[in-house]
This record gives structure tokens, sequence and C-alpha cells, in this order.
């Protein structure tokens, strides 16, 4: 979940910063791992739903990370920290966004990612008490994928 949560943010903040070709670099980052870690581990490891759900996670990792960096680049100022680390630990200079700043930009988009993140949870512990376990559960989580995928 804060890998969800910080992907989104950064996501958002950097389409904000009318940067459209980082996030889809990292969505295809994700998509490669996602797929080759499906192939190795669910096709040569034979380890089914617990192999998907690793890649899954794996995939997910690979997209925030690839977004880090950049986001630091375009969306900071030299040796920023947004004030949540102590000068001297960023060498004394000022940071030019501080974390009053930060929050109020970043307050509205992760409280609209943690609503959305808590509705799906609701609806994934559902779908887990479901009959037909563990096909239920699969299937939910495709369509939960692929409505994250068609949504904005």
């Amino acid at each position: 979940m804060p890998t969800s949560l910080l992907g989104g943010v950064l996501q958002a903040a950097l389409l904000g910063a009318k940067d459209s070709v980082t996030p889809l670099v990292s969505i295809l980052y994700s998509t490669v791992v996602n797929v080759s870690g499906d192939y190795l581990l669910v096709n040569k490891f034979h380890m089914g739903l617990k192999g998907a759900a690793i890649a899954t996670l794996c995939a997910q990792l690979a997209g925030t990370i690839a977004m880090i960096g950049p986001a630091r680049r375009k969306l900071l100022a030299k040796g920023s920290s947004l004030g949540l680390l102590p000068r001297w630990v960023t060498g004394g200079a000022p940071d030019a966004i501080n974390s009053k700043t930060f929050l109020k930009f970043a307050a509205p988009v992760l409280t609209l990612i943690i609503g959305k993140i808590s509705a799906f949870g609701f609806m994934t512990n559902a779908a887990a008490g479901l009959p037909g376990q563990p096909a239920t559960l699969a299937a939910h989580q495709i369509a939960l994928s692929l409505f994250f995928f068609a949504s904005p």
C-alpha cells in the first residue's frame, strides 16, 4: 500500500508539472517487471497465485522507483528536502519548498488516493469472503487492475 500511495502522488505531481513522459516510462518498467515476474514465478517456479502477487508487488516497486529520481529533479529545488530534514543534514541550504507548502499541494491528492485504496481494500476483503477461493479473489484482482488501468 505505501508503494501505491507514493506512486500515485508522484504520478499526479509529475502530471501536474506537465511531465507525462516519466509516468509513461514508469508504467513501461512496471509492465516489464510484472510480465517477466509472472512468467518466472508462476510458470518456471510454479508458485501460482503467490508468485503472481510477488510479481505485482515488484512491479509496483519498480514503477515507483522509476519516478522518484525524475520527480526529485523536476519538482524540487536543488538540495531541497521538502523541509522534512534538518538543515544540518542538507548542508544548511534553505528549502525552496517547506513541508507546509508541500502538504498544501499534496493533501488533496493524498486524500483521494487514500480514499481509493481504502474503498478497494474493503472490496477486496469482501471478495475474499466469497465462495470459490482462490479463483474469485484472482478474478477480483484482475478486474481491479483493469479498472485502475482504464481510470484516470
